[in-house]
């Protein structure tokens, strides 16, 4: 096996890390060799660009080539790429565990909660996301870009391709969906079931597609772009091994949040890879939304489980997230005058 690639006992599959490790942790230890995984954005493009930045900058530091299908990164001297985040070289993350042999004599009724697998707290691979790769590092990395119309005809040349067994390779659909993208949207699942079809035969390769926003596009389309809708939308999900939707807190129509004064978003695990077993990775846990927070003046991007605000009175449920509670705005209330 490739020396940038480990083998997952949780999930029972060959992964490749992000260098993030509470996301993947979440996932089963990295995204699985020979697997398709989708990254609905949030609307800005903040979160789910920083982790389709790590993604491709643990690429690079591991020696893997990279291949990008994309409308608006063509070239090494695109922003995306110089802002890509390096290996941190000083581990000057930290994080408080709690001491399980203390008794919570406050909160005792959050003792019974399922903990959280929050990954090697102490690990010292991070990707600092204030610092950006230097760009020699880039030049010499292998890195290819192409159009989305390229993606079947390049993977189809990787498979018949000499050294398919010897090479790791991190491919990235970015934004596969944009109005710059030369695929009709309404062929979209039939490309992502090809696209699965020939990841399958690659056993060293990873694929990550984003598509966009689901509520920016409502916002501020108009009507005037064709879109993806959501039957589509669900299509693709279901065709993905992986799917994780971000929302950021800078997006939400809802001005009380009690998630913002800890989080700046939400990421969602719509739906977690099982290739070689019959039931997915799933960590004992009740929900699969979690929290995005941004640690030492936003320089490393960590994922962890929402804790419960404070019960003041008459509040929304605390288990609900935001996104729920403007939706259970709507609907008319009657109260009784004692």
């Amino acid at each position: 096996m490739d020396p940038s690639l480990s083998w997952s006992n949780k999930s029972l599959q060959i992964v490749c890390s992000t260098l993030i490790p509470s996301f993947d942790q979440l996932i089963g230890g990295g995204f699985a060799v020979s697997s398709l995984n989708v990254i609905d954005e949030d609307c800005d493009r903040i979160y789910s660009s920083m982790l389709t930045k790590a993604y491709i900058s643990s690429a690079i530091i591991a020696n893997q080539r990279v291949i990008i299908f994309s409308s608006s990164i063509k070239t090494k001297n695109a922003r995306f790429l110089k802002e890509l985040p390096v290996q941190s070289a000083v581990n000057d993350y930290e994080e408080k565990t709690p001491n399980t042999d203390d008794a919570l004599k406050i909160a005792f009724r959050y003792s019974n909660l399922p903990s959280y697998p929050s990954g090697d707290v102490s690990a010292t691979v991070r990707l600092d996301f204030g610092n950006n790769i230097d760009a020699s590092v880039l030049e010499n990395a292998s890195v290819d870009f192409y159009e989305h119309s390229d993606i079947i005809s390049i993977l189809e040349n990787l498979i018949s391709s000499t050294n398919i067994k010897s090479n790791v390779c991190r491919i990235l659909i970015d934004q596969i969906d944009s109005p710059l993208s030369t695929l009709s949207v309404s062929q979209l699942p039939k490309i992502f079931h090809r696209i699965k079809v020939l990841i399958r035969q690659l056993p060293n390769s990873v694929c990550l597609a984003t598509l966009s926003s689901d509520r920016c596009n409502k916002t501020f389309n108009y009507g005037l772009l064709e879109t993806i809708s959501p039957s589509i939308r669900n299509r693709i999900h279901v065709l993905s091994d992986c799917v994780v939707r971000l929302i950021g807190f800078d997006e939400d129509e809802n001005d009380n949040n009690p998630y913002s004064a800890d989080y700046v978003g939400f990421l969602h695990l719509l739906r977690l890879p099982r290739l070689n077993s019959l039931a997915p990775y799933n960590p004992t846990l009740e929900a699969t939304e979690f929290g995005i927070k941004l640690r030492n003046s936003k320089r490393y991007l960590t994922i962890e489980k929402l804790a419960l605000p404070p019960d003041l009175g008459e509040t929304v449920n605390r288990f609900t997230s935001s996104v729920q509670v403007t939706d259970n705005k709507s609907c008319s209330k009657t109260f009784v005058n004692f």
